[in-house]
């Protein structure tokens, strides 16, 4: 993998290892890297799982994809693909809290789906309150004119959008 090099105002530019000119194999001091690994945030349905990315500085997030329910191996090889892909270090899933603060049914449902999928990855999932974000992204398509089909496809990412960016600005 190529080492990262840190060139004024956090602009990274990708360099390539330092070769030790008599063997022509990285040298031991080869550069350090001097980037942040990306964030993965989930918004668990019973039908959808919402996935968004952090860019490279967690300073914003992005939708990505929304992941069909299926079966466990499959939603798992899926998840695994786009940790690898991304660089992920840090998985962050919205738990549904009810408005009382209190954990209710849905709440239960995502927290055991999590703990399998926590076995089932080897990474921990960090939990956050995931209130009102999928009726807060409704709105938003809504407002922008999205026809119900259209919203029907992007909603659970941008509900995982929504969730990822409120964890970025409480870091």
């Amino acid at each position: 993998m190529e080492s990262l090099k840190c060139l004024g105002l956090g602009v990274l530019l990708p360099t390539p290892p330092r070769r030790d000119a008599r063997r022509g194999s990285p040298s031991s001091g080869a550069t350090p890297r001097f980037y942040n690994m990306r964030k993965l945030a989930l918004d668990v349905g019973s039908k959808r799982i919402g996935v968004a990315v952090s860019d490279a500085t967690n300073t914003l997030a992005q939708p990505l994809t929304t992941i069909e329910r299926s079966d466990l191996s499959s939603e798992v090889n899926q998840i695994k693909h786009l940790m690898e892909e991304y660089e992920i270090d840090e998985i962050i899933a919205g738990l549904p809290i009810d408005l009382k603060g209190e954990h209710g049914i849905a709440a239960e449902n995502v927290d055991t789906y999590l703990n399998e999928l926590e076995q089932a990855i080897g990474k921990q999932i960090i939990r956050i309150d995931e209130r009102l974000t999928t009726k807060i992204a409704g709105n938003m398509l809504r407002a922008a004119g999205l026809k119900k089909e259209k919203r029907k496809k992007v909603i659970d990412e941008l509900a995982a959008t929504i969730i990822l960016q409120s964890y970025l600005e409480k870091k």
